[in-house]
């Protein structure tokens, strides 16, 4: 069984029927979908049209992420199986489905035809597509002291060992450079994801194999790495199923973000991008909700288990006394910011559409103030709870402003825009 079952015995012995869920961090919100009590989901990934294949401890099921509906059952093995991983082929021909009781890789084609065992691999975990037929398979050995990955072809049902790393089951992502990474679990603090590049994987292919010692560290100082996937802006999404949380790593290793944590005793385990994001915006934190969609799967081990949908959520700027302003005194609010962060106001008499971006760095500004009459005020300071409370007086005039801001974490990373608010003087 997988490295985290320790951990799923403490937490049914010590928080029997803890009720629980994920919750997001600032700038992100969170769509919790309950599955049915007891039910464990083991693996989900994105289809074609946008909804979600899901393993729900009994069936591959196709689920719509904004309901919860059941739209289809894809497959039901035969028998009761621990549910490894669901991967929808490239193509969106196909889906992998991997189960470790009797250790079958099944091909399962989207158009409803039968499904068929397309590999027999050991303790499989983790899966993720090279190409079109070809996937990357994560598995433990017979002693639960090592993890292979093989190359599967999926039609001619072989495969062939790519690299062999210590310690048992991992999960896979590959990024945008073709580098296979790899999440090794350890005791806190010494679990890493590790990366092989392009051509170190073909130099695998056939009779040598890779090993760690052979991988760069894409990331370090994590706990029980349970899932990985690579968001639009190149980061490393972490599923940590010990310590509940799922967390950003920049390009550097560096954290970036914290995207969500368990509210309770639990953990994060299994993820997949499920919208990839629209126009410019990015997976990132106060970023508008076109920035895309994390699915992530929250457990307390024990009952209760969800999928949870991810995405930005920009914030607000609102005015005490709401608009209209009558004369006399009045603040420009916000609440829920960036702890201890900075906020540029922009001010402009007309506004403008669709918005426009300004980048800085890797992360878009989006701005719906016209440029011709674009003022701009700050910085403004953020409190330690990440609130901003800006006292004005309304002299008696009468008219409206566009207003907005630009947000700033602590460090001055940038973050996004507020929602723009127009302000009415009377």
């Amino acid at each position: 069984m997988r490295s985290l079952l320790v951990a799923a015995a403490l937490a049914a012995i010590f928080s029997p029927g803890v009720s629980a869920q994920l919750s997001p961090s600032r700038g992100f919100q969170n769509h919790a979908l309950p599955l049915a009590p007891g039910a464990f989901a083991g693996g989900l990934d994105a289809l074609p049209n946008g909804n979600l294949a899901l393993f729900d401890g009994t069936s591959v099921v196709e689920m719509d992420p904004s309901s919860g509906a059941v739209v289809r059952v894809l497959f039901t093995p035969p028998g009761f199986v621990y549910g490894s991983f669901v991967e929808v082929d490239p193509a969106g021909a196909f889906l992998l489905f991997g189960e470790s009781s009797n250790q079958n890789v099944w091909q399962v084609p989207l158009d409803g035809s039968t499904p068929q065992a397309s590999a027999s691999i050991l303790f499989n975990y983790d899966c993720v597509f090279a190409a079109p037929g070809l996937a990357y398979v994560s598995h433990a050995d017979a002693f639960w002291t090592s993890t292979e990955i093989v190359l599967l072809d999926v039609a001619g049902q072989t495969t062939d060992l790519i690299a062999v790393v210590a310690g048992a089951s991992g999960p896979l992502a590959l990024d945008a450079a073709g580098r296979l990474c790899y999440g090794a679990s350890d005791a806190p603090g010494l679990g890493r994801v590790i990366c092989w590049t392009p051509e170190q994987l073909a130099s695998a292919v056939g009779p040598s194999h890779l090993t760690e010692a052979d991988a760069q560290v894409r990331a370090s100082g994590l706990g029980n790495v349970y899932g990985l996937v690579i968001d639009n802006q190149g980061d490393l999404l972490v599923a940590d199923a010990v310590a509940g949380t799922l967390q950003a790593y920049d390009a550097y290793g560096q954290l970036r973000e914290s995207v969500a944590s368990a509210a309770s005793p639990g953990g994060v385990t299994c993820l997949a991008v499920l919208d990839p994001g629209q126009g410019g915006a990015v997976f990132g934190a106060f970023q508008p909700e076109q920035g895309g969609a994390i699915a992530a799967v929250y457990s307390d081990w024990v009952s209760q288990t969800e999928v949870n949908v991810v995405r930005p959520a920009r914030l607000a700027l609102s005015s005490t006394p709401a608009s209209p302003i009558p004369a006399g005194p009045f603040s420009l609010d916000l609440d829920q910011g960036p702890p201890s962060g900075v906020a540029f106001l922009f001010a402009a008499a007309l506004p403008y559409s669709p918005e426009y971006a300004v980048w800085a760095d890797d992360v878009p500004f989006f701005c719906a103030l016209d440029p011709a009459s674009l003022l701009v005020a700050g910085p403004l300071y953020l409190d330690s709870a990440g609130s901003l409370n800006l006292p004005a007086v309304n002299p008696g005039w009468s008219g409206t402003v566009q207003v907005q801001a630009a947000l700033f974490a602590a460090n001055f990373r940038p973050l996004g825009t507020t929602v723009p608010l127009a302000l009415t003087f009377q």
